[in-house]
């Protein structure tokens, strides 16, 4: 990722985590890199999702070696798990795929958008058209482009 790409998260990254009690996931985390960030910058538990086995370990070692005790790595196919998701309420998006397999993974979030407000990030990644996702501001190309959920039920207490 390029250094600019960086900036550009690190700078958008702690608006779109409004509280340290939120968790972040991240398909397709590759050695962990961005992931490690998000939870420097914002103190959030992080958990990233990677296909491959040696960046999984790659991943899970700059955790240890930076004692993150709050960021972990899963091994598994994102378009494949992210219906079996019950946690977390930002997922970043970078790189993972295209076609039906990305349009699976957004569809399988909907059911945890319906209980809270959540927050779907990507860089150069065009989401497919989902009626329940609106952008959170424009975004040029290279930028974090940042959606959120409008299928939450805000209730007030009385």
């Amino acid at each position: 990722m390029p250094g600019w790409t960086w900036c550009s998260i690190s700078a958008s990254f702690p608006t779109t985590v409004p509280s340290c009690r939120e968790a972040a996931s991240r398909t397709c985390s590759g050695a962990g890199r961005a992931t490690a960030l998000v939870h420097l910058l914002t103190g959030a538990t992080v958990m990233g999702l990677e296909i491959q086995p040696a960046l999984v370990r790659a991943a899970r070692d700059l955790f240890a070696r930076l004692h993150m005790s709050r960021a972990s790595c899963a091994q598994g196919d994102a378009a494949s798990l992210a219906g079996q998701v019950r946690t977390g309420t930002v997922f970043f998006l970078y790189c993972p795929f295209s076609g039906d397999r990305l349009a699976k993974l957004v569809a399988d979030l909907e059911p945890l958008a319906r209980t809270r407000m959540i927050r779907v990030c990507c860089v150069d990644v065009p989401l497919p058209p989902c009626p329940w996702l609106t952008p959170a501001g424009p975004a040029r190309p290279g930028d974090l482009a940042i959606y959120r959920s409008t299928l939450h039920q805000v209730t007030e207490a009385g």
